[in-house]
């Protein structure tokens, strides 16, 4: 029995046919080429997937990230500031500041104040002589315990010559003034007064404690004191 077609089935079947007969002359190029290692041709050709760089610096900054998220006090979990570091930070800057404002000042009570004041002594020497007496020798001993108590204070040596009954402060009274400096200048020293913290000064005659005659053995003296606090009424600096 045979079988018509009608017009339409017969472009299908060609069409169909003709589909069939690509592949298979495709594939088989493709058999003969693989197996004479021919090149396969460009569209045939798989490509292999190449894998892209992995950016290493994005991962060291996700691992740095959460170091310095904790190093600025922010909370990752809830992305907010944990003000507790803060809090420290800004006790720890208070305690510094207190610090410094008390740092390098000397605080003295009213009582150290008065003792530093009247911490003022005279010693007397005999005419136109250089020579500190056993007793004069005690009160510079005397003053020098009294320095240990306030190692940070200045002292000042003031030598004077008696000038009478002109007081014209020739060299011969410079010259007297400056060895008393002297004498008493080793006596401090040589029982504990850091040199650097002693101040001379030579006044020769023009300083007298009296003009009178009667009076003019004490002219003959150096007075020693802290000079940040001698009374006024004593001794004017």
């Amino acid at each position: 029995m045979s079988m018509k077609y009608t017009t339409k089935g017969k472009i299908v079947i060609g069409a169909y046919l003709t589909v069939l007969l690509a592949v298979i002359i495709f594939s088989g190029s493709y058999v003969v080429n693989y197996f004479t290692g021919a090149p396969i041709p460009p569209e045939v050709a798989i490509k292999p997937e190449v894998s892209e760089p992995k950016d290493e610096s994005s991962e060291v900054d996700q691992v740095q990230n959460p170091v310095e998220n904790e190093s600025s006090g922010i909370d990752n979990s809830s992305g907010t500031p944990d003000n507790s570091m803060g809090d420290v930070e800004t006790e720890q800057s208070d305690i510094v500041d207190n610090s410094d404002t008390n740092s390098g000042t000397e605080t003295y009570s009213e009582k150290d104040l008065n003792v530093l004041r009247e911490g003022f002594i005279s010693i007397y020497f005999g005419i136109q002589s250089f020579d500190v007496s056993e007793n004069n020798l005690e009160t510079l001993k005397s003053f020098v315990e009294l320095a240990g108590k306030y190692p940070d204070e200045q002292i000042v040596i003031e030598g004077h010559s008696d000038g009478y009954p002109n007081f014209e402060n020739t060299a011969m009274e410079v010259s007297l003034a400056s060895g008393r400096i002297d004498a008493v200048y080793d006596v401090l020293v040589q029982n504990g007064i850091e040199s650097d913290m002693i101040i001379t000064v030579n006044a020769g005659s023009k300083d007298p404690v009296s003009k009178k005659e009667s009076d003019r053995s004490k002219n003959d003296r150096v007075d020693v004191y802290f000079i940040d606090h001698v009374l006024n009424d004593v001794k004017s600096k």
